[in-house]
C-alpha cells in the first residue's frame, strides 16, 4: 500500500509539472488555462493531503506514550 501511495504521489507531482508547464506556455485561451489551472490546484490538494497524512504515520510510529519522541543526529554516531 505504502508503494501505491508513492506511486500515486509521484503520478500527482509529474501531472502538477505538465499542468505548470502548459500554463507557463500560455498556448491555451482562457478558458482552457483556466480549466487547467482549477485541475492543478485539484491535483495540488491531493498532494497536500497525501504528505499529511504520512506526515501523520511519521508521528505515530514516533510515538511513545503519546508524546513524540525526539531523535536527535547524535543518536545516530557510533560511540
Amino acid at each position: 500500500m505504502a508503494n501505491t501511495k508513492k506511486n500515486n504521489f509521484e503520478q500527482k507531482i509529474m501531472q502538477l509539472n505538465e499542468i505548470s508547464n502548459s500554463l507557463e506556455h500560455g498556448d491555451d485561451n482562457l478558458e482552457d488555462m483556466l480549466k487547467h489551472f482549477e485541475e492543478g490546484i485539484k491535483v495540488y490538494r491531493e498532494c497536500f493531503e497525501i504528505l499529511k497524512e504520512t506526515e501523520t504515520r511519521i508521528k505515530m510510529i514516533l510515538e511513545e506514550d503519546y508524546t513524540v519522541k525526539e531523535i536527535h543526529i547524535n543518536d545516530f554516531k557510533k560511540s
